[in-house]
């Protein structure tokens, strides 16, 4: 678990939902194929992340289940007390959202033979992506 007693841009304390924050935004740029607060300048996406309600994957990702933006707007809220209560919830969440089983990694955990992948946002023609897809 990684605290760290460093303030947030508004003088808070930042603990594990700091992070959960940034995987959110990461799970969405993953899923929707953009991030979720685009914008020109980088003043104006640290605006939105503070002022703005979370986006919807229903525009960039319209066949996702409801479900996965749920989950996504929790771990995107603008306030931690509002977040999941850890990284593991949250990805639980939207796993199961998604239709997938929790992914456990402790000690002698094996993930299961023959998996496959899914990809679910195409970037657009060009896009390069690797042979293990």
């Amino acid at each position: 678990m990684w605290t760290t007693r460093r303030p947030s841009i508004e003088g808070r304390p930042v603990d594990d939902r700091t992070d959960q924050y940034a995987l959110a935004c990461a799970a969405f740029e993953l899923l929707a194929g953009e991030p979720p607060f685009r914008r020109e300048q980088g003043l104006a996406v640290m605006y939105a992340q503070l002022s703005a309600p979370p986006p919807s994957l229903a525009r960039p990702a319209p066949g996702l289940d409801p479900a996965a933006d749920e989950v996504l707007a929790r771990g995107l809220a603008e306030s931690p007390a509002e977040r999941f209560a850890s990284c593991s919830e949250f990805t639980d969440a939207l796993r199961a959202a998604l239709g997938l089983s929790s992914y456990h990694s402790g000690a002698g955990h094996q993930p299961a033979p023959g998996g496959t992948a899914t990809v679910i946002a195409d970037h657009g023609p060009g896009t390069q992506r690797p042979e293990s897809w």
